[in-house]
């Protein structure tokens, strides 16, 4: 994955790969920036990681994994970074049904995990965590194949706050 320089002419400026790179993890599905860092995730049934760099040195500061990671879970399909904040989605976790998807939030500076999400109505095959995002004070985890109102596949999404965690 590349970065480019932003004054017009777009050029590269460094490739980033994570130093642990593994054939089939696909890294570079999920990516986002803020102003200091970049988030990387993976996508695949091996793949457990999302990794952070800084942006200006392309240095890999840390690889990101759920305290609770499995194979076949889709930690790092999608991510987003945001100030001292980052957050994986794992659509594919497994606690509150088959496929019922997780979140998980974690420090940017230390590399360590802070929450792990769920929906407070989790259910099977809701793939909650495939897209997620976050600002100064919110983390809004999107789940598409939420049934919500007795309709299949209706989809929701639910927002947390930063710090607390709570829904």
């Amino acid at each position: 994955l590349g970065t480019f320089n932003g004054d017009y002419d777009f050029s590269k400026v460094r490739k980033l790969s994570p130093s642990d790179q593994v054939a089939g993890n696909y890294f570079g599905y999920g990516v986002d920036t803020d102003v200091k860092h970049a988030i990387i995730g993976t996508w695949g049934d091996q793949a457990r990681y999302a990794y952070i760099f800084d942006v200006t040195t392309g240095t890999q500061l840390h690889r990101l994994t759920a305290n609770d990671a499995f194979d076949g879970q889709y930690f790092g399909h999608d991510v987003a970074i945001h100030g001292n904040y980052a957050v994986v989605g794992a659509h594919r976790d497994n606690e509150g049904g088959a496929h019922a998807g997780a979140a998980y939030v974690f420090n940017v500076t230390t590399g360590q995990q802070v929450h792990r999400l769920k929906a407070s109505d989790a259910g099977s095959s809701d793939n909650y965590g495939m897209s997620v995002d976050l600002d100064d004070t919110h983390v809004i985890v999107g789940s598409y194949l939420n049934d919500i109102n007795g309709e299949i596949d209706e989809g929701c999404a639910y927002i947390y706050d930063l710090v607390t965690g709570n829904q």
